[in-house]
This record gives structure tokens, sequence and C-alpha cells, in this order.
């Protein structure tokens, strides 16, 4: 954001189809994705698109070491 800017975006979510457009204004700009493990970089004019699926994600939550994303006697959604 510039200077003196106010986002219009602070919390929410996509419904299925949507799709939120994101450009860079920094120098340096990094975009992170599940933790910092995964990182693209994300440079002043570029262009990032994130839409919501029309299908459900199914991801497997091993107990083992993400026990904080379980709920009691099933996994979170």
């Amino acid at each position: 954001m510039r200077l003196g800017e106010k986002h219009q975006l602070r919390t929410g979510s996509l419904a299925r189809g949507e799709h939120i457009e994101i450009v860079s204004e920094m120098d340096e700009g990094m975009v992170f994705v599940d933790n910092n493990h995964i990182k693209y970089a994300f440079r002043r004019g570029a262009k990032l698109v994130v839409e919501a699926s029309q299908n459900d994600l199914c991801a497997y939550v091993d107990p083992q070491c993400h026990s904080q994303y379980m709920t009691t006697g099933s996994m979170a959604t």
C-alpha cells in the first residue's frame, strides 16, 4: 500500500469461482506459500491472482506433527 492508503479487504473469504488480484509495489517482495519453505519472488509490477476453486480441498493432516490443526475425533475443516 502507498502511504496514506487504506486497504479495502481486511478479512473474509472468496466464493467459489471468485478471484482477487494483487499487484506488487515492492522492489524485493516475496510470496510465501504454506509457511516459508515455499516462496516466490514477487517484485514490483508482478501480479498474483488467487481464485477460489470450484472443488473442495482435500488435505492430509498427520496427527504426529499437525495436532494443532485437528479437532477432537476428526480433522479440522
